[in-house]
């Protein structure tokens, strides 16, 4: 797309996985005669290699309404005679104003009318049934999380399961706390537990429940998320350990996760000798420090799952070179 495009217009949220999506790879991809337009979020670009291509005429302009660094007042971009620049206008035209204007009063009228509105911050929530499930919303929010940031091609279809405890309770604030992990990675508004199902039903995403009251050992109980893109699927499972979170299946395999903050690749190779040391290697070259290895199998050679947790981010570059090593089919890096 890149090579072929003669304007690439920029419209994501910016998180782990859409940082720097633009660099000197990209843009040495681009034809010379083609323009940048970024009025998402300035972090999505590498700015200084942008500024490098506008230099050098490798690209012939960028249009750029969003900034890493806001207001730019000293960023040299905006000195460049092949730049048009605005001073991120997003909330301030015509029709945001009025947009927001008219979302404030449906929920003042929601509120009258004894419903809740949709981007309620603090809502509470009661009732024996929230009671019990409280402790197992840390897990919902990270399963649903990790799913998004796993997932590849177009998201249709979610499917919750609630296997043991947590098939004996109504389970609205775990479905509603699922979706609102899912859809907040991907959504430039603040999804919770309140307005996730308005949201999941605008991109027409289908719901389904399961209830398995027999948990598979050792837990006493699991929430299972699978979601069905265009390009496939994945599933993840979660649970408490003790008083924590922890991602405890995906894809079927069998893991141990617990979400410290920091980056993990997640991928599928074949199992074979020398194929961890070969990625050991390559991020030992990079002084990459590793925390967390598990590696998930249902038979010898087969194919297996890999969970490496690492203390620094992955280089786009270095990542490059992970996904040509022989055996390795696929990987992301997520940070949980």
């Amino acid at each position: 797309m890149l090579s072929e495009s003669d304007f690439v217009s920029f419209h994501v949220v910016l998180n782990d996985a859409t940082r720097n999506m633009i660099g000197r790879r990209e843009l040495e991809l681009m034809k010379p005669s083609a323009y940048i337009v970024n009025c998402s979020r300035g972090g999505v670009i590498d700015e200084s290699s942008l500024l490098e291509a506008l230099q050098n005429r490798r690209i012939a302009g960028a249009a750029l309404d969003v900034f890493a660094h806001e207001p730019a007042t000293d960023n040299p971009l905006v000195q460049e005679a092949n730049v048009l620049a605005t001073p991120h206008l997003g909330a301030s035209t015509t029709e945001a104003q009025v947009s927001v204007a008219v979302d404030v009063a449906e929920q003042i009228a929601a509120i009258f009318r004894n419903e809740t509105p949709r981007y309620a911050v603090n809502v509470p929530l009661s009732g024996a049934a929230v009671t019990a499930l409280r402790p197992y919303l840390p897990v919902a929010e990270l399963v649903g999380k990790l799913v998004t940031l796993l997932t590849s091609g177009q998201l249709q279809q979610l499917e919750i399961s609630y296997s043991g405890d947590l098939a004996e309770v109504e389970a609205d604030a775990l479905r509603l706390t699922t979706l609102a992990g899912l859809l907040g990675p991907t959504s430039a508004t603040r999804v919770t537990m309140v307005n996730a199902a308005e949201i999941a039903r605008q991109r027409g995403l289908r719901v389904i429940e399961r209830r398995e009251p027999e948990a598979p050992e050792p837990y006493v109980g699991l929430l299972t998320a699978r979601a069905v893109t265009d390009a496939g699927g994945v599933q993840v499972g979660g649970t408490l350990v003790g008083q924590e979170p922890r991602i405890v299946q995906i894809d079927g395999y069998s893991v141990d996760i617990r979400p410290n903050g920091g980056y993990w690749i997640i991928g599928r190779h074949t199992d074979r000798p020398g194929m961890i040391g070969k990625i050991g290697t390559l991020l030992g070259s990079a002084d990459i420090n590793i925390s967390f290895m598990q590696v998930g199998r249902r038979e010898a050679r087969g194919e297996a799952l890999l969970v490496l947790g690492v203390d620094e981010p992955i280089p786009p570059e270095l990542f490059q070179k992970l996904l040509a090593l022989p055996f390795l089919h696929r990987a992301k890096v997520v940070r949980l």
